[in-house]
């Protein structure tokens, strides 16, 4: 079951350019099994869920992307900075602020691990690294890490590999689609069909899939977990 786990409609994101019934349809048509439709401190509402797989005839499953801010403190000589993590959820989270440019304190990100795991969710860094980017905040808790996607370098893909290994994240592979042409050119190949996004979130918990490349071939070095 091909699914691409990172993919955002038009409601939040300034540079999305579709909107939930277009990426469903056009998933559909580039081959994919399924779709976690999400956007940037957005849970897609069961309506536009039903309209888009009534509309495309594949899964649709829902999520949301979270900024995660560490704010610069003198004392302790953290610096600022924010990474997005995408938390793929069979519920409505309660830490959707409803605003683009508010992103969540660094400090509820141990709240945020543990509602996912309290409802069957899956928390995934997105894009580490990003900007060649220092990492911002402590992963230790999240399910996965993105190694391959149109927003992480390849060159980064060593690092990527030890951050995972160091704090037991599986490695993921999304397009984080903004445009139809992105989508599917990153995806998981899941060792057999899931229903909802609890099924989805275990699949990828226990590594039964397969890291994909243009829906087709294994990213370099990391075609299993």
């Amino acid at each position: 079951m091909l699914v691409d786990l990172h993919v955002h409609i038009k409601k939040r994101s300034r540079c999305a350019k579709h909107d939930h019934i277009e990426i469903a349809m056009k998933a559909k048509a580039v081959g994919l099994d399924g779709v976690v439709l999400l956007d940037h401190h957005y849970y897609l509402e069961e309506k536009e869920l039903q309209e888009a797989q009534e509309a495309s005839g594949i899964k649709i499953f829902r999520g949301i992307e979270l900024s995660v801010k560490v704010r610069e403190d003198a004392i302790s000589g953290i610096s600022s900075g924010a990474n997005d993590v995408v938390l793929v959820s069979p519920v409505n989270p309660t830490f959707d602020c409803g605003d683009y440019h508010k992103p969540i304190s660094h400090k509820k990100l141990p709240d945020l691990i543990r509602f996912s795991k309290d409802n069957g969710g899956l928390t995934i860094l997105a894009h580490p690294f990003r900007k060649d980017k220092p990492l911002a905040i402590n992963p230790c808790g999240l399910d996965c890490v993105e190694i391959a996607s149109k927003s992480t370098n390849v060159k980064n893909r060593s690092k990527i590999l030890e951050l995972a290994e160091h704090y037991d994240m599986k490695c993921v592979s999304t397009s984080d689609s903004h445009r139809t042409r992105h989508l599917g050119n990153y995806c998981i190949d899941l060792d057999y069909d899931v229903e909802d996004e609890t099924e989805l979130s275990k699949a990828v918990r226990n590594g039964n899939f397969t890291l994909l490349e243009r829906r087709l071939a294994p990213v370099l070095h990391c075609s299993r977990n």
